[in-house]
């Protein structure tokens, strides 16, 4: 029994050795990407996964454009085919700057938002203060003539005023006329 564990050591040690599960040449043992073939340090699975190409270096490549490189959106867990994973319309370079996670929707209100905002406030306070306003209390019929009588009163005293002010400047024009006629006559 010792013979053929012996044996079994003896032949898995070496196939260990000589296994390459990246076919790229490099045994897994002295490999240190052993799951990426063009060893550029991001995974085959994971490149596939994001439409790149496992078998050539594409590590200092953006193709979404967002400032990140592959092995950035790898390090970072982003996605290299969009220049914002989380979709907060912010990118994930600037995400990454500002101390914010890019996987994770951060709060950017939009203009659109603040107008929206804006007009809310202005009709809430509006509608409230056409429902807070103080009225004046309705009249009740007999304050309705009363008020109707006072203002015929006012109205007939004015008028009296004026016939009063009428009289008493054709009374003047008539002492200014006869004060002339007068001096006239006198030679």
């Amino acid at each position: 029994m010792r013979k053929y564990l012996f044996l079994v050591i003896l032949l898995v040690i070496p196939l260990s050795y000589a296994v390459d599960s990246d076919l790229d040449g490099i045994p897994d043992a002295n490999d240190p990407y052993p799951l990426d073939y063009d060893n550029d340090g991001m995974p085959d699975s994971w490149e596939t996964k994001n439409g790149l190409s496992f078998d050539r270096d594409n590590t200092l490549e953006d193709p979404d454009g967002d400032g990140l490189k592959n092995l950035d959106e790898f390090t970072y867990k982003t996605d290299p085919n969009s220049a914002d994973t989380d979709g907060d319309e912010i990118p994930d370079r600037e995400e990454l700057e500002k101390g914010l996670n890019p996987l994770e929707r951060n709060f950017r209100p939009s203009f659109g938002l603040i107008l929206f905002v804006l007009f809310g406030a202005v009709f809430i306070a509006a509608a409230l203060f056409f429902i807070f306003r103080k009225k004046e209390p309705e009249e009740s019929p007999v304050q309705v003539m009363e008020r109707s009588r006072q203002e015929a009163l006012r109205n007939e005293m004015m008028r009296r005023m004026m016939v009063e002010k009428v009289k008493k400047m054709a009374e003047i024009k008539r002492q200014q006329k006869a004060f002339y006629n007068e001096g006239e006559r006198k030679p």
